[in-house]
């Protein structure tokens, strides 16, 4: 019922209108009067159309079914009202002739209006170009927060490149970002410093716009803006990323470790033992193929780091001192850890990715509080 009075209403008010000031006594037929009301519908459509789309006010959309849609807003309807009165009047002007030529003037209109109509309507779906690319569910973090959108917010073709709308990205990265309807096929995008003209008529290789909304490849990100852009699919040892990143920090984030899906917490179980932040721990699950390793730091009773997850103490409840930690054997065994051993762990391997989670608990020894 709304979308029949958003359509008809207008015209309705046209026909009232011309009614209300002719001073013809002859009644139309309902079938005149109904075609009365179409032509004017579809003539005021149209010039509201027109006037307002340069001017960003109406929106012209393809549904997911391929349909051209338009979105009115309050200045379109307001806009529709005033030419639904001037348009009444003038036709109540033209009536005021005789009926027989004001029967021919309605034809004549609604011809002509349907004609442009359809012509916009074919126009548009052999005219724009199709996008051919799909929604792509992948996670996406901006300057390393996660975008979370109900709207798409990446494509990717099917020469798997990603395209992310301009709009979140611009507002991911603290950039400001504009839209607007430079004529009936053409729309200017101001992002930060940057211009981008989209014709409707044409895609770019480089961006493209659906439903209103710009869309950038990955491509253009690295190329143009300059931004750092980390999408691989497939990794060079066969695992598949997850997550893209993006960011324009001034140096390039090492997102790298992200290859590896699993981390090896205490620098890994042993012997159905966890946590034990030892030596063996870590070369045995070095060996098993991890990279990513989680140690845990706490501080012992002389302010130094130890590689522990609970605190260092004696049986009597006092903070041991590194020297005392690593003169002990975790389990009776492993081979406990300072700081300084696990900075050169990282020296001697260089490719593991390290982790740290400091410890904390209320302690004070020594005039110095422990945390």
């Amino acid at each position: 019922m709304l979308r029949f009075l958003y359509l008809f209403g207008p015209g309705a008010v046209t026909w009232l209108v011309q009614k209300w000031f002719s001073a013809d006594e002859e009644k139309p037929s309902a079938l005149l009067s109904l075609l009365e009301v179409l032509a004017y519908t579809v003539l005021i459509t149209e010039v509201t159309v027109l006037t307002l789309l340069p001017f960003g006010r109406v929106k012209l959309i393809t549904e997911g079914n391929g349909e051209p849609s338009v979105i009115y807003g309050t200045t379109a309807i307001v806009l529709s009202m005033a030419l639904a009165i001037f348009l009444g009047i003038v036709c109540a002007n033209i009536r005021g002739l005789g009926l027989k030529r004001f029967r021919k003037f309605i034809m004549a209109a609604l011809v002509l209006a349907l004609v442009a109509g359809s012509a916009v309507m074919v126009f548009w779906r052999i005219a724009v170009p199709e996008v051919t690319a799909h929604v792509s569910s992948k996670p996406i973090k901006i300057n390393n927060e996660f975008y979370d959108a109900s709207a798409p917010l990446l494509y990717v073709n099917e020469s798997e490149e990603y395209f992310i709308q301009a709009r979140a990205l611009a507002v991911g990265l603290g950039d400001s970002f504009e839209m607007k309807q430079s004529s009936l096929f053409e729309t200017s995008f101001q992002m930060g410093e940057h211009e981008f003209v989209a014709n409707t008529l044409k895609n770019s290789g480089d961006y493209f716009v659906k439903d209103s909304e710009l869309y950038l490849s990955f491509s253009l990100l690295r190329d143009v803006l300059g931004l750092h852009v980390l999408d691989d699919a497939t990794l060079s040892d066969g695992s598949i990323r997850q997550v893209i990143y993006i960011d324009n920090y001034p140096h390039r984030f090492d997102y790298e470790w992200t290859k590896y899906p699993y981390v090896a917490h205490g620098l890994g179980g042993i012997d159905g033992v966890t946590y034990t932040n030892s030596l063996e721990a870590f070369e045995a699950n070095y060996k098993a193929g991890f990279r990513v390793f989680e140690v845990d730091l706490r501080l012992t009773a002389d302010g130094q780091l130890a590689a522990v997850h609970d605190v260092p103490e004696h049986e009597d409840g006092s903070l041991m001192t590194l020297a005392e930690y690593k003169a002990m054997r975790i389990e009776g065994k492993y081979t406990p850890l300072s700081f300084e051993d696990v900075v050169m762990l990282m020296k001697q391997y260089p490719d593991i990715y390290m982790i740290t989670d400091t410890k904390r608990k209320a302690k004070t020894c020594c005039g110095n509080s422990f945390r």
